[in-house]
């Protein structure tokens, strides 16, 4: 063998010396990896017992309690129970699910198609019956509106009363009334200088001559009779400014024309029938008795119940003759009248004011009605100065009674008369007044708001409408009141613009609501078949979703929306926060952690269970592996000292034949 194949030999123990070394070592690296895992284990299965998961309490649509992982899809579950969150990325945008968005994106910014896409609408079972508000005296369209128009009306309740056309209406009508309050104020005092320095007014009825309408005293023959048809003639002839009929193009209204006409024509031709404000008068009663009371004086005439006309006073009155008396009261009468009517005619009543005659008045049918009392003067004189104060008493109540005086036309006839130097002496219209306005500015305001007004009404007839309050066809409370300005402008045939539409509008659902109630509308849930919901709850859930979504929204996957670990990390990330809805149905911002119906839950059997078996798989193997490492090492031990023996005895035949070899050489 030699030497040669000793030292091979070496050769191979050592290369497997180093070997099992390698082996060794690596065999002792893979048991320290198993001491890792095992730890990694234990460290797992500790976890699972300590691990708590996010719990998220609630309710069902039926209202019962229910908890569950908390995932996005429990959390924004509806329920009229709930409270309603959201999640919010960290660029602001509601987390919104797949289907929601495309609701959403639907509805293109209207809220109620929005509504209506979950099943929801606002309507009310009002309009199903039959309703309509019926007026022919009222233009068409509007002499019958039925219950689809009046709907769609009064759907348009609201945002007609803040519709531009409305607030025109009322700044011009308000403007309107406060300028003819202004010109009313105004003209009351133009109106009192214009019936005093007119001409043949009453305070001028009586210049020299003796024709028509004048008469003065001291003409011989002039008679009381003669007065009063001249102050009649003051009123009644056309050639007078004056006269009822030049008062009425002045502007004078149908009421100021009767109450002239009364005045006029109570005069007689003995004396004015009183005054305006006062009238003495035998009233009839219902037993057939006529009677006259005056302070403490009372006279009554009758029939006794054998026929005979009796007439009789206070029980305490001086009885003499056919005249009785008590203080300042007396009366006569004529004791042969035959009839209560001729006793009526009769009859001469003086109090401490003056002595009245009386005249018995009758209906068509000739009855007897009652009677009238007229002064009676002792002279021509006496007459002349009540006449004198009765025209003083006209000027006062016409210029001073509003009703009285259409005083925009008025106005107008002052300019003409300025303008073409009629203007009666006393009167100037660029005097300021006690407003601090002159009348022409006061006049010209008038007329500017009485033309805005009238256009946004009538459009093109506007001019028409004017006309008709100037001649006194219509009055301002006929402007006031929508119901007799509808039946004005049917009657007279003026149409309405079309900004005037909106008014009418509104008129009309007034008058229906005066006429069956108020409408009820309530919210209806079409996907609600049993009616068991809270269909009002649900409308609002989703109206502040859409509010919510118009400030921005983000759609989430589906797979994330059920995910309670994806959901989990995004709280504790950071990455979507949480927001919720607050009494004013405002969007607040919310920590998850503060959320009451958020919980953690640590009993969790299952998840035990699933850790405990997998630690006991792993150390299992865990066991087994380290078992093999050991009898690896072992074996690996064996060998070793065996290589080891072997190693030590080569080298000792290697040594020993290398001195044989040295001693050799040396003996050579």
């Amino acid at each position: 063998m030699g030497m040669s194949a000793s030292q091979a030999r070496l050769l191979t123990i050592t290369a497997r010396l180093a070997d099992n070394e390698l082996r060794s070592q690596t065999i002792n690296n893979a048991k320290m990896r198993l001491s890792t895992q095992s730890a990694q284990a234990s460290d797992n299965y500790i976890n699972a017992l300590n691990d708590a998961n996010m719990m998220f309490s609630n309710y069902d649509l039926t209202g019962t309690s229910q908890s569950q992982l908390l995932t996005y899809n429990a959390l924004t579950s509806y329920s009229s129970y709930n409270n309603q969150y959201g999640l919010v990325s960290s660029a602001g945008q509601l987390l919104v699910s797949e289907s929601e968005a495309a609701m959403f994106k639907a509805a293109d910014g209207n809220v109620n198609a929005y509504l209506k896409a979950h099943g929801l609408e606002y309507t009310t079972t009002y309009f199903e019956k039959d309703k309509e508000i019926k007026n022919d005296d009222y233009p068409v369209p509007y002499n019958l509106v039925g219950a689809d128009r009046l709907k769609e009306m009064y759907e348009a309740y609201n945002s007609d009363l803040t519709s531009s056309e409305y607030e025109k209406y009322e700044s011009y009508f308000s403007s309107f009334l406060q300028t003819t309050e202004a010109l009313k104020a105004v003209s009351k005092e133009i109106v009192k200088s214009y019936l005093m320095y007119s001409g043949n007014s009453p305070q001028l009825y009586n210049p020299t001559g003796s024709s028509g309408d004048s008469v003065s005293i001291g003409i011989a023959g002039v008679s009381n009779g003669q007065l009063a048809n001249a102050f009649k003639n003051a009123f009644t002839n056309g050639n007078n400014t004056y006269s009822i009929s030049n008062l009425e193009k002045m502007g004078l209204t149908k009421a100021g024309i009767a109450a002239l006409n009364e005045i006029v024509n109570s005069v007689g031709h003995d004396g004015p029938v009183g005054t305006i404000s006062e009238k003495r008068a035998l009233k009839a009663n219902n037993d057939g008795t006529y009677t006259l009371t005056d302070g403490n004086m009372t006279i009554t005439i009758g029939k006794d119940q054998n026929g005979k006309i009796t007439v009789s006073g206070n029980t305490d009155l001086v009885v003499s003759g056919s005249t009785n008396a008590e203080d300042d009261y007396s009366y006569t009468w004529d004791q042969n009248a035959t009839t209560i009517e001729g006793v009526i005619n009769s009859l001469t009543y003086t109090d401490c004011e003056g002595t009245y005659n009386f005249k018995a008045n009758k209906d068509t049918s000739g009855n007897l009605t009652g009677a009238d009392a007229v002064y009676k003067y002792p002279d021509q004189a006496d007459f002349k100065e009540a006449l004198d104060d009765l025209a003083d008493e006209i000027v006062g109540y016409v210029s001073s009674n509003e009703e009285l005086f259409n005083f925009g036309t008025f106005g107008k006839n002052m300019l003409e008369r300025e303008s073409s130097g009629r203007l009666p002496a006393g009167i100037d219209l660029n005097k300021v007044l006690k407003s601090g306005k002159t009348y022409k500015t006061v006049l010209s305001e008038y007329t500017d708001a009485s033309n805005n007004f009238f256009t946004l009404v009538a459009g093109g007839n506007a001019s028409k409408l004017q006309e008709l309050l100037d001649n006194n066809s219509i009055s301002v409370k006929d402007l006031e009141d929508m119901d007799l300005l509808l039946k004005a402008m049917k009657k007279y045939s003026v149409g309405y613009s079309d900004e005037f539409k909106t008014v009418i509008d509104k008129t009309i659902i007034d008058q229906m609501i005066d006429k069956y109630g108020e409408p009820k509308y309530a919210w209806v849930d079409e996907t609600d078949s049993t009616n068991s919901g809270n269909a009002d709850a649900k409308a609002q859930w989703y109206t502040n979703m859409f509010n919510r979504m118009k400030s921005g929204y983000k759609t989430i996957e589906n797979g994330l929306a059920s995910s309670s670990e994806w959901l989990r990390f995004a709280l504790e990330s950071g990455l979507v926060t949480m927001e919720q809805v607050d009494k004013s149905y405002s969007w607040k911002s919310l920590d998850y952690k503060t959320c009451s119906n958020i919980t953690e839950q640590t009993d969790n059997s299952e998840a035990v269970s699933k850790a405990e078996a997998e630690y006991n798989r792993a150390m299992k193997d865990i066991d087994a592996k380290d078992s093999m490492y050991d009898i690896q090492l072992k074996n690996i031990d064996t060998e070793h000292t065996a290589l080891q023996t072997e190693y030590d005895s080569v080298k000792s035949v290697i040594s020993k034949n290398i001195d044989r070899t040295f001693k050799f050489n040396q003996n050579g």
